[in-house]
């Protein structure tokens, strides 16, 4: 019986030595990317800075269209992120309270609202050259 336990213990070891040698020691991680959306040919005017923003993406174009915005090292990450540009934008567009932006706070409603219509996907989704791809993994 011990004869028989001693081979065990052997031959476990051994697999588990042999599992060591063709694992990978951690899976690698999986980047996030915050994609941002294209914009549309035609802006909706309108007093309302956050309507005027948002109603000037192209929220339902498919993925291939959007472009690469900052990365990140989690879905989780990625999502605060794209949750705090929400916030950022909707406190510059406040701030405009009834007057007509400048162009440079157009611009810079405009930067802020693309990140908070953006979507968090992972980041095989771009290739090297940070066009989308629409690949799934």
């Amino acid at each position: 019986m011990t004869a028989t336990r001693s081979a065990t213990f052997v031959l476990s070891l051994l697999v588990c030595a042999a599992m060591a040698l063709v694992m990978p020691a951690s899976a690698p991680a999986v980047d996030w990317v915050l994609a941002l959306p294209p914009s549309k040919d035609t802006v909706p005017a309108g007093r309302d800075p956050r309507k005027a923003v948002g109603g000037a993406f192209d929220r339902d174009a498919p993925i291939t269209s959007w472009s690469r915005g900052p990365a990140y090292e989690s879905g989780a990450a990625c999502e605060d992120a794209r949750l705090q540009a929400i916030r950022d934008f909707d406190a510059a567009a406040e701030g405009q309270g009834d007057r007509e932006p400048s162009s440079e706070e157009r611009t810079q409603l405009a930067t802020a609202g693309r990140r908070a219509f953006g979507r968090c996907v992972p980041a095989f989704a771009f290739d090297a050259n940070h066009r989308a791809t629409g690949r799934r993994q």
